[in-house]
């Protein structure tokens, strides 16, 4: 399947080349398949031939960024933000890689843009608080916390970040309390479920062979 996709594309190019989506969806498929090099000069191509995408310039620092190479990330996320100024996955995907170079100052600036641009961002309002939980910033990713939980009650991933936050400063009852929380907005989370059933069996509140099931008194 993935050679006639190769095919598709190549044959996509010859139509349009200066469409820098084509390139994208090629070069994601080449990252799929484990070709590194082969999706690194996809993109450089893409950039190339539509040089203005602000799209496709984000992928670019995406890929940097899980390839390590932060430098490049950066350079890649900061021309996708001057091409798109309005755009605030480019925003907080370069906050990422800013934290990632211990630019931390920079990081928060770049947050604070996403957030202007998209207050209603909760993946960010997460990010931002993950940074200030690795900082020691407790507080304030709390208060990160509860805005993201404020504007999308039913959004998982920021119950299960903010409680295994407070799972990791001791502090059981509050993460159970927020596990439970987010179970009961998401019920079909199985992350959330998981975690607070590895949480209560470290703590030894129930055993291996037990069904799950934990209760929000347990001290």
């Amino acid at each position: 399947h993935s050679e006639d996709a190769r095919r598709l594309f190549e044959y996509a190019l010859t139509q349009d080349s200066g469409d820098g989506l084509i390139y994208q969806a090629y070069a994601l498929l080449e990252q799929q398949e484990g070709n590194m090099d082969a999706a690194q000069r996809l993109l450089e191509r893409g950039t190339s031939a539509d040089p203005n995408n602000v799209y496709l310039w984000n992928a670019c620092g995406v890929f940097e960024t899980r390839r390590g190479n932060l430098p490049a990330a950066c350079r890649m996320f900061e021309q996708a933000t001057v091409l798109g100024p309005r755009h605030c996955p480019s925003f907080q995907a370069y906050a990422i890689a800013l934290e990632r170079s211990r630019r931390f100052e920079e990081a928060a600036e770049k947050f604070e843009c996403a957030l202007d641009i998209d207050p209603n961002s909760v993946p960010t309002y997460q990010a931002y608080a993950l940074m200030e939980a690795r900082q020691g910033y407790h507080d304030k990713a709390r208060m990160l916390f509860e805005k993201g939980i404020a504007i999308d009650p039913r959004h998982a991933p920021i119950f299960h970040a903010w409680a295994t936050m407070e799972e990791q400063l001791g502090d059981y009852n509050r993460a159970r309390d927020l596990f439970n929380a987010g179970v009961e907005a998401a019920p079909s989370s199985v992350a959330l479920l998981k975690s607070w059933a590895s949480m209560e069996l470290r703590l030894g509140h129930i055993d291996k062979s037990e069904e799950f099931a934990v209760y929000p008194k347990m001290g």
